[in-house]
């Protein structure tokens, strides 16, 4: 009777041993996982797991996008990060965003269609345009200006800075542009073999006028509202906004909040 109790004994000690094992080891995976998912850096066969352990980010009242202007990205606010869209789609506040649907709102206010241009007493400028952004080294949302007299073209980037364009016209493409007041140019595009930017000083002179009118021009936009596409149920609807001009004159990214419908932006 003596051996048998302690024989049962051991047995129950092995168990209550194995059972703590495997009790610690799911709490490493779960800790792993909350902070994996919570940092992003998720293992790879993670994300095919239920996303039983994710929370759902979106914040009831918030209804906030930012479109990357050079990046050609859209995005959507939590409260406290930019995050990509899920699934290509986003629900905020009753509004079913779809993803692509957004992007092309944002296109067709800011870069126009076909394209933005616009011209003074001095100069042409355009907007550019790039289907591809890799490699290319005038980017999206730069902006070209032509000086009429000598047909020389500049670049004022996102950061405000000035560059003259200097080209080989055998490795570089040329679009010939035609503008609604009948000016006519020659815009160089290339994904830089052709193109080289030279950086000039804007702070005085001539370059000092382009800059200043071409920064004038290009923001010139934001005078207008932004028309949203979204579904509300299975109807299509639309909601027009302004852009946040502070966030813009900080990242010159496009951001809106869709609770604040405006007809003008002033």
């Amino acid at each position: 009777m003596i051996l048998l109790f302690k024989e049962n004994r051991g047995e129950i000690g092995m168990g209550v041993l194995l059972l703590g094992v495997v009790a610690l080891a799911v709490l490493i995976l779960v800790g792993y996982g909350i902070y994996s998912f919570a940092t992003d850096k998720a293992i790879p066969f993670a994300k095919y797991l239920p996303n039983f352990m994710t929370k759902d980010r979106k914040v009831e009242g918030i209804e906030k996008l930012r479109y990357k202007i050079i990046e050609d990205k859209v995005q959507y606010y939590d409260g406290t990060d930019w995050l990509d869209f899920k699934d290509e789609k986003v629900e905020l506040g009753g509004k079913t965003l779809i993803e692509n649907n957004v992007k092309n709102d944002f296109r067709k206010y800011y870069f126009g269609i076909p394209i933005r241009t616009g011209s003074d007493n001095l100069f042409i400028f355009l907007i550019n345009k790039n289907s591809e952004i890799k490699g290319q080294l005038i980017k999206n949302g730069y902006v070209t200006v032509v000086i009429k007299e000598t047909k020389e073209q500049v670049v004022l980037n996102n950061e405000n800075e000035i560059y003259i364009v200097d080209s080989s016209k055998d490795k570089t493409k040329i679009e010939h542009i035609v503008l609604d007041n009948g000016d006519e140019i020659d815009v160089m595009r290339s994904t830089g073999d052709g193109i080289a930017l030279k950086y000039v000083d804007s702070s005085a002179g001539l370059y000092k006028t382009i800059k200043d009118r071409a920064i004038a021009w290009r923001d010139s936009i934001l005078k207008k509202p932004v028309e949203i596409n979204y579904l509300s149920g299975d109807s299509k609807e639309s909601v027009k906004t302004c852009i946040d001009k502070e966030y813009y004159n900080k990242a010159k990214d496009l951001v809106v909040d869709l609770t604040e419908e405006r007809e003008g932006c002033g």
